[in-house]
């Protein structure tokens, strides 16, 4: 394997003619060959209840490849040496379910910490192409509105949702979210499932190798079920000097809140 920093998967990685590439980030693992007229990609996606090991990416020394992984090939005129592999996030909202029912009392405010899978970007060519984004794990599929023709599909994320940092794993192939949750309404508020916009989200990873999104606030008003979703600006202030390794795939306009009925909380 190439000497790297572990927790520094992502990159540009160098592959002559005829060489392989591995990377495995969480429970999936890809293979990449570079031949003449094309780059050929395996993906193979284990059981994301498996033990979490350090992710890692770098030339494979040997190309045996398990049955059932899937094969793309992308072809070139002529391939170059260099393939770029980046962290993403995905490519839908998630609609994120708490393990249990979560009740914000009245006048509260607290934060959430959300984890999400990481989607894995592969680029080649001059200039770079993106040939594919696969999952690290992927979620089931959810719909999310308040009918089959209202709302839109999203992906369904389970998770812990805890309340301290220190208490959620760090696994390689994952990002926190902090969501903040401000409940200014006279009565409890339930948080069963909630929308998150991820696509609006940047990617930071700190220096302990954690991966990172902006903070995420949403407000439930004193009157009726009205809430307002408001992003940071940066990284979160509990990720403290981390760098910023994706941007958004979508933008939200600058300095408007996200306000929607109904469409961000929903038991």
């Amino acid at each position: 394997m190439v000497q790297r920093d572990e927790r520094t998967w992502w990159g540009d990685f160098t592959l002559s003619e005829g060489q392989a590439g591995r990377w495995r980030v969480g429970p999936s693992t890809v293979w990449v060959e570079r031949l003449a007229n094309e780059w050929r990609l395996h993906h193979l996606q284990a059981d994301e209840l498996e033990p979490d090991t350090a992710s890692e990416g770098g030339l494979a020394t040997s190309l045996e490849i398990p049955a059932g992984a899937s094969v793309s090939r992308f072809v070139f005129a002529r391939t170059g040496s260099s393939i770029g592999v980046r962290p993403g996030l995905a490519d839908r909202p998630l609609v994120v379910h708490p393990e249990r029912p979560v009740y914000v009392m009245s006048g509260e405010e607290v934060t959430l910490y959300l984890s999400t899978p990481l989607w894995l970007r592969f680029l080649a060519g001059e200039p770079e192409k993106l040939l594919v984004e696969l999952p690290s794990h992927r979620p089931s599929d959810t719909w999310f509105g308040p009918s089959t023709i209202e709302g839109e599909l999203c992906y369904a994320n389970r998770t812990a949702a805890r309340v301290r940092l220190e208490n959620l794993a760090q696994l390689s192939h994952r990002a926190v979210t902090p969501l903040r949750l401000s409940n200014r309404g006279a009565d409890h508020l339930l948080v069963e499932r909630v929308k998150l916009p991820i696509g609006f989200l940047a990617l930071y990873r700190d220096a302990g190798g954690r991966f990172w999104t902006q903070a995420a606030t949403l407000v439930r008003e004193e009157k009726g079920n009205l809430a307002s979703l408001q992003l940071s600006e940066g990284v979160p202030a509990e990720a403290g000097a981390a760098e910023r390794v994706a941007e958004p795939r979508d933008r939200a306009e600058q300095g408007v809140a996200l306000r929607m009925f109904g469409r961000l909380f929903s038991s």
